[in-house]
């Protein structure tokens, strides 16, 4: 990976994780429609977006600070 889109990558990921730690709710704007994966709060496979803003919410809501 190129140092650019090293730092590029980071850069997101950080500005990311300080979203979520700050509970944004912007972050849920810009979940892709184009996603698959488990949250950190469930067993369950998420397959769409709507799927990964609830279980987002669900995590903001049961650590709301």
């Amino acid at each position: 990976m190129s140092p650019e889109r090293e730092r590029l990558a980071r850069m997101l990921f950080e500005e990311y994780i300080g979203m979520y730690a700050a509970r944004d709710q912007r972050l849920l704007d810009r979940f892709s429609e184009n996603f698959s994966g488990f949250s950190g709060s469930s067993d369950k496979p998420v397959k769409t977006r709507a799927d990964w803003v609830d279980a987002t919410r669900q995590d903001f809501l049961q650590v709301p600070q």
